[in-house]
């Protein structure tokens, strides 16, 4: 058995979410409108961030997590996923119950029939290969919500993964699933060419870092992502667009998909109308 299986095992055992009532327990529809979670001293909302064509014609949102303590404080989500001051069980639980709310809200969204980009850690795609319920919970809860499996895009975040055959198999079994695959912030930390060999992506998203050196005269770190997203046959997403300028120069370039604080913000989704809680 892997080491990696092992380390989930003990996991697992330390309560893990894994079915319906245990996520219901959290979940809740408060008077913001909007779906929520509570969880130990923290609370999950949801935003969105729309991601444009180069018409400006929204194709998609990226779900995003804003993590409130009890004291109101923001926790940041890079530094609590990315942190030791949390356990693992507990990042993996905040990941799994911020999915959770991302769909509920979606659903119940003017932006229920795009593409939904939901953020997976590389630890919980190696979980759920170990627990395939998980992707048809998943696939279930997308039924329920009258949503579509090919409307919804699992971002493989930029860690690093601790088994890169786990994360390749996980990817497969969401494939399988309907769901698309994408590379998150490629050319940052493990998000590299070599990713998306393993995982051959739907979509890779080219970090804003790429975006920054091409304005400045370093073109060859996004030209190149460009290539290797040619070769993977995937759309692709630049990230990071905040002037008018950054967006022309990368219409130019004839990418699929543009996202970034010039065209859109992350916001929360007022529902159409608003639904009961269960």
């Amino acid at each position: 058995m892997r080491r990696l299986n092992i380390i989930f095992w003990d996991i697992a055992d330390s309560m893990i979410l894994i079915n319906k009532h245990q996520y219901d327990k959290y979940i809740r529809f408060d008077n913001t409108g909007q779906y929520v979670a509570h969880y130990k001293n923290m609370t999950l909302r949801s935003v969105f961030q729309p991601i444009f064509s180069r018409e400006k014609r929204i194709v998609g949102v990226e779900a995003l997590v804003r993590i409130y303590t009890n004291g109101h404080r923001q926790i940041r989500p890079d530094l609590f996923f990315y942190s030791d001051q949390y356990n693992q069980v507990d990042q993996i639980n905040v990941e799994l119950l911020s999915r959770s709310i991302h769909v509920r809200n979606f659903a119940n969204s003017p932006f229920k029939n795009i593409r939904l980009f939901l953020n997976l850690l590389p630890s919980v795609g190696q979980y759920l290969v170990q627990n395939e319920s998980f992707s048809c919970r998943l696939s279930n809860r997308i039924n329920d919500l009258n949503l579509r499996r090919p409307q919804i895009v699992m971002e493989i975040v930029e860690q690093h993964s601790d088994d890169n055959e786990l994360l390749r198999e996980a990817t497969q079994t969401l494939s399988n699933y309907g769901f698309h695959i994408a590379v998150d912030d490629y050319g940052s930390q493990a998000s590299n060419s070599e990713r998306v060999d393993l995982i051959s992506p739907d979509i890779i998203k080219f970090d804003r870092t790429l975006l920054k050196k091409y304005m400045i005269g370093d073109t060859s770190p996004l030209l190149d992502a460009i290539k290797v997203a040619q070769n993977a046959n995937a759309k692709t997403v630049v990230e990071g667009i905040e002037t008018e300028q950054q967006f022309e120069a990368m219409k130019a370039l004839n990418l699929n998909m543009y996202q970034g604080y010039f065209l859109g913000t992350p916001e929360r989704v007022m529902p159409r109308v608003q639904l009961a809680c269960g």
